[in-house]
């Protein structure tokens, strides 16, 4: 039995792990930090509402982190890197001290030091700022191309599914962890890793996720 806590719960794959941990026995209490009240309502279910810089008084023993934006979305550069990194390790910090046993963030495939791009480099920073915390069970996620029912339309990402849906089963061996990969299958993973963790500090790229909840 635990407490949770979820960041990005609007977001694809955010609100497939929210109703995931609603509707499993295992979890008492799940407290959502949004900007805007979604309107939901269940027994187990907190919403507080927060900018993400004065941080709500939380307690939770796991944290699942489905944060994820654009730069077409927010292209200022400090405030991507704010949300991309900054929420997510301030978040851990803050629930170090209030029962943090679990945190489960999704990265990105491709993730690694010197990695090129503002979003490699955002996800290896939020990575090394939650290694370097000690969290006794830390799970980063590095899906492949995610696909799922959006709320919004991102073109560029829909011709790139595409093209990712006639060319995945070539790719096996070494490749098969780029094929792109269902949110819903990644929501099972962070819920099942959730409910048995292991200690220390783990990295599954996308066949791993794969195997995990498909």
């Amino acid at each position: 039995m635990a407490k949770a806590l979820i960041l990005g719960s609007t977001g694809l794959t955010g609100r497939l792990v929210l109703e995931k941990v609603l509707a499993d026995d295992h979890f008492t209490e799940v407290t959502v930090w949004v900007r805007r009240d979604p309107g939901l309502t269940h027994p187990k279910l907190k919403v507080l509402l927060t900018d993400f810089r004065d941080l709500p008084e939380t307690s939770a023993e796991i944290v699942f982190s489905c944060l994820g934006t654009t730069r077409k979305k927010t292209p200022d550069p400090a405030a991507y890197r704010f949300i991309e990194v900054s929420i997510p390790v301030n978040t851990a910090k803050l629930l170090l001290s209030n029962g943090l046993r679990q945190f489960h963030y999704i990265s990105s495939i491709g993730t690694a030091a010197g990695s090129p791009g503002a979003y490699l480099q955002n996800k290896w920073a939020a990575e090394s700022g939650l290694s370097a915390l000690n969290i006794p069970a830390l799970y980063l996620y590095r899906p492949s191309l995610i696909f799922g029912a959006r709320k919004e339309t991102r073109f560029a990402e829909a011709i790139s599914n595409g093209l990712f849906r006639l060319f995945s089963p070539l790719l096996t061996g070494k490749l098969k962890k780029y094929r792109r990969i269902s949110a819903e299958t990644i929501a099972e993973a962070m819920v099942r890793n959730a409910k048995n963790p292991v200690s220390g500090t783990h990295i599954l790229e996308s066949d791993r996720i794969q195997e995990t909840g498909g």
